[in-house]
């Protein structure tokens, strides 16, 4: 994220200083990611088990989380659905942040994170721990 920002800013397409809270938004993500995938990484039974985590859960997420195209594009149910999958609210927060107009309302979406990567590192280390002792 660093990087990326020094790139950004080094063509002067910065316009906003609160693009430098990408950094600990980034560490956050990052963490709720990582927690998410111990998730499977632990619940796995075999090495093609990944293949499910990554078709089923990891690139629907990417189409139904507003990455490529708006979500106020997407039917009612899909919308739904989006709003209940974390990088939605990661996309949500970066945007805003980039663009220079964060809003109150983002502090959900933060919220949002912090709730789903607090579970799924409980149930990472559960799982784990579980997994390691028998």
């Amino acid at each position: 994220v660093c990087f990326v920002l020094a790139v950004i800013a080094s063509f002067g397409l910065l316009s906003s200083p609160w693009a430098l809270a990408l950094v600990p938004l980034g560490f956050v993500v990052g963490l709720l990611f990582a927690s998410l995938g111990l998730v499977a990484t632990s619940r796995a039974p075999s090495y093609d088990f990944f293949n499910y985590y990554f078709t089923l859960f990891i690139s629907v997420m990417f189409l139904f989380s507003g990455v490529f195209f708006p979500l106020t594009n997407l039917p009612p149910w899909a919308q739904t659905v989006a709003w209940f999958l974390p990088l939605t609210h990661a996309v949500q927060v970066a945007r805003a942040l980039v663009a220079g107009s964060p809003t109150p309302a983002l502090l959900l979406d933060v919220a949002w994170m912090t709730v789903v990567g607090v579970v799924a590192y409980v149930l990472a280390e559960r799982f784990v721990r579980r997994r390691l002792l028998v």
